[in-house]
């Protein structure tokens, strides 16, 4: 799914809520603040994601809402990825946002579908 400018401005300027869903089909919903586009998919740091780290493992679905002081949002439903190690995580430890924090990890979320 083509990701705008529009929407990459929402997910990056705001924090967003990322829900998951357990193993047991139990839903999980945090809110998150460091988040980055590149290319079609979000990054996002995991600084404090012990449920929803847990839960991408289990089975990778995921979605995602963004809105703007003015209540225009955005959905975006689709995969999720844990990566613990390698370029991903590399890279949400160089984001100046994750100073000072452990960025543990990177969540790579994919869109399937955007409403």
């Amino acid at each position: 799914m083509k990701i705008t400018q529009k929407i990459k401005a929402l997910v990056e300027k705001n924090p967003i809520a990322l829900a998951t869903v357990d193993g047991r089909g139990n839903p999980h919903v945090i809110a998150v603040a460091c988040v980055k586009v590149v290319g079609d998919k979000l990054i996002i740091s995991d600084n404090c994601l012990h449920r929803t780290r847990a839960n991408i493992l289990a089975n990778g679905k995921a979605s995602i809402a963004a809105w703007n002081p003015q209540w225009q949002g955005v959905k975006l439903s689709g995969k999720a990825e844990y990566h613990a190690t390698g370029k991903w995580k590399a890279f949400v430890k160089t984001l100046p946002e994750n100073e000072g924090l452990p960025a543990k990890g990177a969540v790579v979320f994919t869109p399937r579908k955007i409403s």
